[in-house]
């Protein structure tokens, strides 16, 4: 457990936020371990989660003066990025949808985890960026996020210009969703929420299922299309009988 995330458990939505504001809500290791347990928890009972910044920033990053020494190159990958890695596949894998909810400035692994969001939500605010090649670092496991959300040529530009894409430009490349004023992000996220929650939750996996093997083309794809939309339709037959 962390007091720098703030779960809210509903009976459909669990809310996850990040409250370490004094330092732009950048993660320590006891957070990325902490976020990934609870979002692999949420899919046990839940519709969705939702991932928040509280106060004027979503998420800087990962604060590196937390990261502590690292005897060997090998150790590093295990004790520091793995758990990265961990967290992204939690969302992406999760079976139910992961939803960002993102303000101010969303950087490093704060833009990773909202690209690897099933769905991402940013007010008039909100600045996104890859900064790591300031620092002469490769950012690859941010790539490794992001990269099927929003292409190669989109992600090149990221790690190589090091530009701050505002809200708009995120999404039209494909990072952010819906852009809305500064005010108006709780109420874009409940209208969101609002419906989502109202549909039934193994059409709502079965979405969430399928998108994670969309990209892959084959017969054996497209027929897990047919397979997933009968249960579903099954099930509610099942059901009004």
């Amino acid at each position: 457990m962390t007091k720098d995330i703030h779960a809210d458990v509903q009976t459909s939505v669990v809310t996850l936020t990040l409250t370490r504001e004094h330092a732009g809500n950048m993660f320590d290791l006891p957070m990325i371990h902490e976020m990934t347990r609870q979002i692999n928890a949420a899919a046990d009972h839940a519709h969705c989660v939702v991932i928040r910044g509280a106060g004027a920033n979503f998420c800087r990053g990962r604060d590196p003066s937390t990261a502590g020494p690292h005897a060997t190159p090998m150790a590093l990958r295990d004790n520091l990025l793995s758990p990265i890695m961990g967290l992204y596949d939690a969302i992406r894998f999760s079976r139910i949808p992961v939803i960002a909810a993102v303000q101010g400035d969303v950087l490093g692994l704060g833009c990773a985890i909202a690209g690897v969001c099933d769905m991402t939500i940013a007010d008039e605010s909100a600045r996104f960026q890859l900064p790591e090649m300031e620092y002469n670092l490769p950012p690859t496991l941010a790539i490794s996020a992001i990269l099927d959300r929003v292409g190669k040529k989109a992600t090149a530009w990221m790690a190589y210009s090091l530009d701050k894409l505002d809200a708009h430009r995120a999404r039209e490349m494909g990072l952010v969703n819906s852009v809305v004023p500064v005010g108006q992000l709780d109420a874009e996220v409940q209208r969101v929420l609002t419906t989502l929650t109202s549909r039934d939750l193994m059409s709502v996996m079965a979405v969430k299922e399928y998108l994670n093997y969309a990209p892959e083309s084959g017969p054996a794809v497209r027929s897990m299309a047919s397979n997933l939309l009968a249960l579903a339709l099954s099930t509610q037959a099942a059901r009004k009988a």
